[in-house]
């Protein structure tokens, strides 16, 4: 056994045992603090090895925010865009029926490429809002659907149908709109004013086309230019 001086024995077992019990008590009062620091650098080591790093969540903390900013949209803006989804669908089947039952009326085929038209369109106009509602953390609900009206009494009583639907569907974007802002959802409201846009052009069309079936009236020579010229109201690719 070696031996050393007794005092400098003394002091530096004194030591060795004062530093062994200020680790130990160390230790004990922070170990939860230093499991915390092992996790996150776990975790952000974790992230640095990701491919994606530019997604990776850098704190276990962020797990919690992340779940709340999946959910972009309330449940009450997320009903009315669903409810908006159904008549867009709705709309889009009424001008089916018209296109179809103006095929099989005689001398109607512009009337009929127009109603097909404004049918497709229609359909655009559903799918971009359930995208929009996926994108923003909610989920587009696919509407079941009650059969519209499919026989009408004349081809002026089809266009006085086509006006009022339009003005149906205004109102409900509006009413959207509202409840947008009520909400202080500017992503949405910023979303709708395509649809606000889009319907001040669809009551235009509506009106003037039964402006001139007014001005025709039983006259066939008159609704013959009608049904000629009447997808002088759509672009070539279709839209007005």
């Amino acid at each position: 056994m070696i031996g050393c001086p007794g005092s400098i024995c003394k002091y530096f077992i004194y030591y060795v045992i004062v530093y062994l019990l200020s680790c130990f008590k160390l230790i004990r009062k922070s170990r939860t603090a230093i499991a915390g620091q092992l996790i996150k650098q776990i975790w952000s080591h974790s992230c640095y090895l990701s491919k994606n790093k530019g997604s990776c969540l850098k704190r276990p903390n962020d797990l919690v925010t992340s779940k709340k900013l999946l959910f972009m949209v309330s449940k009450s803006i997320q009903e009315a865009l669903n409810k908006q989804v159904q008549m867009e669908a709705e709309s889009s089947q009424a001008y089916l029926a018209m296109a179809s039952w103006a095929e099989i009326q005689p001398g109607l085929e512009g009337v009929t490429n127009f109603f097909y038209q404004q049918s497709d369109e229609e359909r655009v106009h559903m799918l971009k809002l359930l995208r929009f509602i996926n994108e923003r953390g909610g989920f587009g609900m696919v509407p079941a659907l009650a059969q519209p009206i499919v026989t009408f009494k004349s081809i002026k009583n089809v266009f006085e149908e086509f006006l009022k639907h339009e003005l149906k569907v205004s109102d409900s974007i509006n009413e959207l709109v509202h409840l947008s802002l009520s909400e202080k959802d500017y992503a949405t409201h910023n979303f709708l004013q395509w649809y606000v846009n889009e319907q001040m052009e669809e009551e235009r069309v509506a009106r003037t086309l039964n402006d001139k079936l007014e001005m025709v009236g039983d006259d066939k020579g008159g609704l013959y230019l009608f049904d000629r010229d009447i997808m002088n109201y759509r672009g070539a690719d279709g839209k007005k």
